[in-house]
């Protein structure tokens, strides 16, 4: 390993739900790994093949969750997974594309129309996981890992993932949400991880077929469900993402790790400028105290991390 300094700057709020801290933890690595010959280790050449591993590995640095044989530690205890490093490590500019995790793999592609863009619209809200709401978050992850173990008890121990549980030949839905019953916690957040795997095949297709219609249903649907069964929504969120679609938005969804952070609208390209105004006047009217916190932009699909000489 080489020493080398490090000098950092950032466009994006922090705290935002944007992916701030796994942007920060990638281009860490990707500054050491540029210095070092890291490429030439046996345990990197053993574990890191591929863009989707480099993002893994750059999600356990934050996590702390072990990588194939490499054990992790405590990390900076939050217990997220990989999905904001894939994205920034393994995005095609005007691509949508679709992910599995655990591992982590490439499953379609999906061309983006240069006549659509997304409007992010921050709360302003703080979603700053190393603070309070890091027990909350943490909460979520951990109720999944319960199910695990409960569906490994219970149907073989083979089975590592809640979606490998149920998609076993031995799973009885109708029998596992009635032992659920006894741990309400449980059985609200396997509902809505199943909600969500239902909803995310069916965005796909949706986006495949440019089918805005079902497109804006579907993510209703999954705004509906963050809100109601996960709960990492707060009335900011919720609020902006209702407003997208009052103002002309083809669908609208939170993203990030919730509990405050930023919404996403899907918008003709031709009425960015006015579909901002709109939608901007609307959430300050609701609540005015966001106004200085707040930020609004329009983006696009765009490439992956990368050096820049």
């Amino acid at each position: 390993l080489n020493g080398c300094v490090i000098a950092f700057s950032s466009s994006l709020p922090p705290a935002s739900g944007m992916s701030s801290s796994s942007a920060f933890i990638v281009s860490l690595l990707m500054a050491i790994k540029a210095v070092s010959p890291l490429e030439y280790h046996p345990q990197w050449r053993h574990h890191i093949q591929s863009a989707e591993d480099f993002a893994g590995y750059a999600a356990t640095l934050e996590n702390g969750k072990s990588f194939g044989s490499l054990k992790g530690n405590a990390g900076v205890g939050v217990l997220g997974g990989s999905q904001d490093q894939t994205a920034i490590c393994c995005a095609t500019e005007n691509q949508l594309k679709h992910y599995g995790y655990l591992p982590t793999r490439f499953l379609k592609a999906i061309d983006f129309s240069t006549n659509l863009c997304f409007v992010i619209g921050n709360s302003g809200v703080h979603a700053a996981k190393a603070d309070e709401v890091k027990d909350v978050y943490n909460a979520a992850a951990k109720n999944v890992q319960a199910l695990v173990e409960m569906g490994q008890f219970l149907y073989g121990e083979d089975l590592k993932t809640l979606q490998e549980i149920r998609l076993s030949a031995d799973f009885n839905r109708e029998m596992w949400l009635e032992q659920l019953n006894a741990y309400p916690e449980l059985k609200t957040r396997f509902l809505h991880f199943e909600t969500e795997q239902n909803l995310v095949q069916e965005a796909v297709s949706a986006f495949e077929r440019q089918n805005w219609s079902d497109v804006g249903n579907l993510l209703r649907a999954s705004q509906h469900a963050a809100s109601t069964l996960l709960g990492n929504q707060v009335p900011e969120t919720d609020y902006l993402a209702q407003s997208a679609l009052t103002h002309g938005a083809f669908a609208s969804s939170a993203f990030g790790a919730g509990f405050g952070g930023a919404v996403w609208a899907l918008i003709p390209k031709t009425n960015a400028e006015t579909f901002i105004q709109n939608w901007k006047k609307d959430y300050h009217q609701r609540f005015p105290t966001r106004q200085n916190e707040s930020l609004f932009l329009v983006t696009n699909p765009a490439k992956a991390a990368r050096y820049v000489v």
